[in-house]
């Protein structure tokens, strides 16, 4: 995952888990509009994958949070990395309605 996404990575609170901070281009990511006029991630992606323990979260649109930590893993500068989320999205956070209705 480090090597996909080669930007600013730091160690979680709880010393379990792995924050990848970059910067996306929005546009990109399949989204819809909820009842609200908010922007959310489309149905057919898990923002919290409960078979992989994966969570992805991407500003204004899946309403979530990260806490900073500074315990870097990776020091570099935030890149882009929206190839890095959408190849994310199709192969490791799609619901299980959503791989079924492939096969």
């Amino acid at each position: 995952m480090l090597e996909r996404y080669h930007s600013y990575a730091e160690k979680s609170v709880s010393g379990d888990g792995l924050h990848i901070y970059g910067k996306c281009d929005r546009g990109q990511i399949p989204t819809y509009t909820d009842s609200k006029g908010t922007f959310r991630l489309a149905k057919e992606f898990y923002t919290k994958n409960p078979n992989n323990g994966m969570e992805l979260y991407v500003g204004d649109i899946t309403n979530r949070y990260a806490v900073f930590t500074g315990n870097a893993v990776i020091d570099e500068p935030l890149c882009d990395y929206t190839q890095a989320v959408l190849t994310t999205l199709k192969y490791a956070q799609e619901t299980q309605e959503q791989l079924q209705h492939k096969a």
